[in-house]
């Protein structure tokens, strides 16, 4: 559902976090032409975290991603809770090489909202505002440990545009089962328990 007719206008150059999730290799013209629309209309270096829920990953430290979880999290301080989802979520897949060259050492694999809370408190406290990429549109990105429908109960503010989304279907925004408010740019907002005090306090009484 759309929640427009507000005054709220984030530019996607004042956000600094990325969230990915499952933008894994895919050999298809679709998904090609989804990372070329990737690279023309972002700026991964103004980004201060990239942090990838890539689900169904083979385990491999040659994954920036995978080696930073486990060079933080395994080598200097030991903190199972970051370790075991990688784990228990591990099977066949790759990220995609048009993500793994922008990962640097502020790139993490972070697959539950447990592991997220407490890597951005932990690291990246300052950021606020995230911006999500990958796909599928739908059940991926709905309902993954990490996805949309865990994303609405945590402190911070998520945000996408029809091309972040991989396989997004027309009026999904305006479909969905979950609230976005437009921020009259092309962006949209996932709405969160926040929104909803708000307009309880803006009543009519």
């Amino acid at each position: 559902m759309l929640i427009n007719n507000t005054q709220e206008n984030k530019q996607l150059g004042d956000i600094s976090g990325l969230l990915c999730i499952d933008c894994w290799e895919m050999d298809s013209p679709e998904a090609n032409d989804y990372y070329q629309t990737l690279e023309k209309n972002i700026d991964f270096n103004q980004f201060d975290s990239i942090l990838v829920a890539n689900y169904e990953l083979a385990l491999n430290s040659n994954d920036l991603c995978q080696y930073n979880v486990l060079e933080v999290y395994s080598w200097s301080d030991y903190e199972p809770k970051m370790l075991l989802p990688v784990m228990k979520e591990a099977r066949q897949r790759k990220t995609s090489h048009y993500l793994q060259k922008h990962l640097k050492s502020h790139s993490f694999l972070i697959l539950n909202a447990e592991s997220f809370q407490h890597h951005v408190t932990t690291y990246v406290p300052h950021i606020k505002n995230w911006l999500i990429i990958g796909g599928s549109w739908g059940i991926c990105t709905h309902y993954r440990p990490l996805g949309f429908d865990t994303l609405k109960t945590l402190p911070y503010n998520f945000y996408i545009a029809p091309w972040t989304m991989f396989n997004y279907v027309n009026n999904g925004i305006n479909d969905d089962s979950l609230s976005w408010v437009d921020q009259n740019n092309g962006l949209y907002r996932l709405s969160n328990p926040s929104d909803q005090k708000t307009l309880k306090d803006n009543a009519p009484r």
